[in-house]
């Protein structure tokens, strides 16, 4: 099946964690946030397409290399309750 075909537009949750219990969720200076926040905007700016399974197959598998850059070991906990959904992602703008 198409799993484009099958995403809703509702009715999922998406829950993602840095690290497992027993591990130190790694935070480079060189980057200015965590590994889980890099992967996830990393996903943002990428050309694939905007759902939460997308997301979290991108998390599992780029954090943990990310992880190994800087010589580090970590493992995200994702978990995708009901269906798949769509996200818009939009660009932030600051009035003043």
């Amino acid at each position: 099946m198409n799993q484009i075909a099958d995403t809703k537009t509702d009715g999922g949750i998406l829950i993602l964690a840095a690290a497992t219990p027993v591990e130190k969720a790694v935070d480079p200076n060189d980057l200015g946030h965590g590994l889980l926040a890099s992967s996830v905007l990393s996903f943002l700016h990428s050309d694939t397409p905007k759902t939460a399974n997308q997301l979290k197959q991108y998390v599992e598998v780029a954090l943990p290399n990310l992880a190994k850059h800087y010589h580090q070991s970590q493992t995200p906990m994702t978990y995708l309750l009901g269906h798949d959904f769509y996200f818009k992602v939009g660009s932030l703008t600051t009035s003043g």
